[in-house]
């Protein structure tokens, strides 16, 4: 399933990242990995791909391929994102 949504939080996590946004429609949106040992951290080469021209950016709008929701308790907003997939930049 692709999701587009506006980026509003690129962070470190576990030498990764983590990224958040919120879609058109208000739905919160934090894309995960299925890497347990990073805690779903997000592999930098996804956000920053220099073969492909790629720089994910706070307020940059996106599109990605993901797997399927993954909420819990604490974050309900989880993604599971297809890593194979790579992000496509929208504005």
């Amino acid at each position: 399933m692709r999701m587009s949504f506006t980026v509003l939080s690129k962070s470190a996590k576990n030498g990764n990242k983590c990224v958040a946004g919120i879609c058109d429609n208000g739905t919160l949106v934090r894309i995960v990995s299925d890497d347990e040992s990073n805690d779903g951290a997000i592999p930098n080469w996804y956000i920053k791909n220099s073969t492909k021209g790629l720089d994910i950016r706070v307020l940059d709008r996106i599109e990605v391929e993901v797997k399927a929701h993954l909420p819990n308790d604490i974050q309900p907003e989880n993604y599971l994102v297809d890593l194979d997939a790579m992000p496509t930049i929208l504005n």
